[in-house]
């Protein structure tokens, strides 16, 4: 009999309980029901596409920008958030994206990475990421969210002390990565490995694509680092996490990497570019890789 003892640490709030804000109206109700993006019976291509030819130029730049919720009234589109980071809560608020607590109710404080793959049981690697998903899904209901994607899990190898993020990465084995991002994937979209639905609890970003294993040391900075590897290190290794959350469990979301790889920034390398390609994600010319 498995036993495994977590202590599931709820943060405490001190601060006054207030009342949630309401959550904003969504998308495609009344006058604005009649635009072609959104009718259902087309296909997503096609309402993808008529969506974006509807929105003003001066509107696109801040939905290309991370943490910077822009409204399109005009549309009836309501302001969406990316930029949440879920690597052992929908609360970790590092960058000020942080979930504020409601009535007293916060975000589970799940283990941290290194902690959780650990226990090699990839049934609470599964759940744990299912549970911050309904999490996130919940606030997003209530309005305390403004977005249903999150930034990770990190799945970069935990090779070195000095890399400055290990306690958010789980191990320097290229397969118990694979095994934990596959298993967390599954969880946090749908709870299952069933590709069959057709939506999703949430969506994760899978993070840093790749070779991210320096946040700053000896004057040189995420920026500025280059990670020099072998093809065979990155087909046998580095890939390999990225590779089984996308095949095996369909991963809907990719961030690349601040650092460059063999010398080639990660978000216009065309080497990366070209691998995630086999996978079925879209990535452009500049290499920025797309929800497919």
């Amino acid at each position: 009999m498995r036993v495994f003892v977590c202590i599931i640490l709820l943060q405490c709030c001190w601060a006054k309980p207030y009342p949630p804000p309401p959550p904003a109206p969504p998308a495609c109700q009344g006058k604005f029901a009649s635009f072609p993006f959104c009718d259902t019976t087309k296909s997503t291509e096609e309402r993808v596409a008529d969506l974006v030819s509807r929105i003003k130029d001066e509107d696109k730049p801040g939905l290309l920008t991370a943490r910077n919720m822009t409204t399109l009234p005009y549309l009836g589109i309501p302001e969406y958030y990316w930029g949440t980071n879920c690597i052992q809560s929908v609360e970790n608020g590092a960058h000020g994206e942080s979930i504020r607590c409601l009535n007293g109710t916060c975000a589970t404080h799940f283990p941290n990475p290194p902690n959780m793959i650990s226990t090699f049981n990839r049934d609470i690697m599964k759940g744990i990421g299912r549970a911050m998903a309904i999490e996130l899904r919940a606030f997003y209901n209530l309005g305390a969210a403004k977005g249903l994607d999150c930034w990770g899990p990190v799945i970069n190898l935990n090779r070195d002390p000095r890399w400055g993020r290990n306690g958010e990465a789980g191990s320097e084995c290229p397969y118990l990565m694979g095994e934990y991002a596959k298993e967390y994937t599954a969880g946090f979209q749908n709870g299952t490995n069933d590709e069959s639905k057709k939506s999703f609890v949430g969506v994760v970003t899978l993070k840093h694509w790749d070779g991210n294993s320096l946040e700053g040391s000896d004057g040189w900075t995420r920026h500025s680092f280059s990670a020099n590897v072998t093809n065979y290190g990155l087909q046998d290794a580095y890939f390999r996490a990225f590779r089984t959350a996308i095949k095996q469990s369909n991963a809907k979301g990719l961030m690349c990497a601040y650092n460059s790889v063999n010398g080639v920034p990660s978000c216009s390398s065309s080497l990366l570019a070209h691998a995630a390609e086999q996978w079925g994600y879209l990535v452009n010319n500049g290499g920025f890789v797309c929800f497919r």
